[in-house]
């Protein structure tokens, strides 16, 4: 599991407030992470809890959702690299309960961005 810096500053700043909605989202989040890191394999098909994100641009996203909550609906934005089993890079997170369905509008934009930088980094480093 990787995620990329776009994730990593908003992950940050849910983890560094104490409301009571942040913490939700960081609970759920962790939840989410958990589910990803527990797949045995990449998704060939939709499931409950992750779908395939049909505003995505260049690579194929995927969203893991949880059940309704009120004022929290937290959405995870993930890219399974295709000649890579075992990753799954995270490009983005939201709460999008204020924001409703608009958060998709310009997803697959924000995730080719943060994908394409995740990419560029990741890279670097080989």
């Amino acid at each position: 599991m990787d995620w990329t810096p776009e994730f990593d500053r908003w992950w940050e700043n849910i983890e560094s407030k104490s409301d009571p909605v942040s913490k939700r989202i960081a609970i759920i989040v962790i939840t989410q992470i958990n589910f990803l890191t527990d797949l045995e394999a990449k998704p060939k098909e939709n499931m409950a809890t992750l779908r395939t994100v049909t505003q995505s641009k260049r690579y194929r996203l995927w969203r893991v959702s949880h059940p309704y909550e009120q004022d929290v609906a937290v959405r995870l934005i993930v890219w399974f690299p295709p000649d890579d089993d075992a990753v799954v890079v995270v490009a983005l997170g939201a709460n999008k309960a204020p924001m409703g369905d608009i958060f998709y509008d310009g997803v697959g934009n924000r995730a080719d961005t943060a994908i394409d930088t995740w990419l560029q980094e990741t890279e670097e480093s080989v």
